[in-house]
C-alpha cells in the first residue's frame, strides 16, 4: 500500500513553524507584502495624476505651437520642439481656466451652505418636494 505522502507520520517540511528572523522581525511575509501593496498604492496615487497633467500639458503646448506657427505657414516638426518645451508654452494657454477653476474650488470649499441648499438654488427644488409631488 502506499501512503500519498512520503513523510510517514512526521509533519511535512512547510507545515513547520517558521524559523524567526535575527533581530527578532516577524517572519510572517504578509506583513511585506502588506508594505509592498501599500507603498505601491501610495506610487499609484502619486503617478496617475502627474501622467495626466504631464499629458494634458504636453497636447495644449502641441496645439497652442500648432496654431501659432500654422498662421505664420511653418511646419512646426521642422523646429524640432522637444517634450519640455511643448510643456512650457502650455503656460499660456492653461493659466487662465485653471485659475478659474481654482477659485471655483476654493468659492466652493468656503462656502457656508451645506450641499443640500446649494442643490435647491441650482436645480430649483429639493429631493423633499420632489417626493412630495410623485405622491400627490
Amino acid at each position: 500500500m502506499t501512503q500519498p505522502f512520503p513523510f510517514s507520520g512526521r509533519t511535512p517540511p512547510a507545515a513547520t513553524a517558521p524559523v524567526p528572523r535575527p533581530g527578532g522581525a516577524d517572519p510572517d511575509p504578509e506583513r511585506d507584502g502588506g508594505r509592498l501593496r501599500s507603498v505601491l498604492e501610495t506610487a499609484t496615487l502619486v503617478l496617475a495624476p502627474t501622467t495626466v497633467i504631464t499629458a494634458l500639458l504636453f497636447y495644449f503646448g502641441w496645439a497652442q505651437t500648432s496654431a501659432l506657427f500654422g498662421r505664420l505657414g511653418i511646419d512646426q516638426s521642422a523646429l524640432g520642439f522637444t517634450v519640455q518645451d511643448y510643456m512650457l508654452r502650455s503656460v499660456n494657454s492653461t493659466f487662465r481656466p485653471l485659475s478659474v477653476v481654482l477659485l471655483a474650488a476654493v468659492a466652493g470649499l468656503s462656502a457656508p451652505a451645506p450641499a443640500d441648499s446649494m442643490i435647491v438654488v441650482i436645480f430649483g427644488a429639493s429631493a423633499s418636494n420632489e417626493r412630495a409631488r410623485r405622491a400627490a
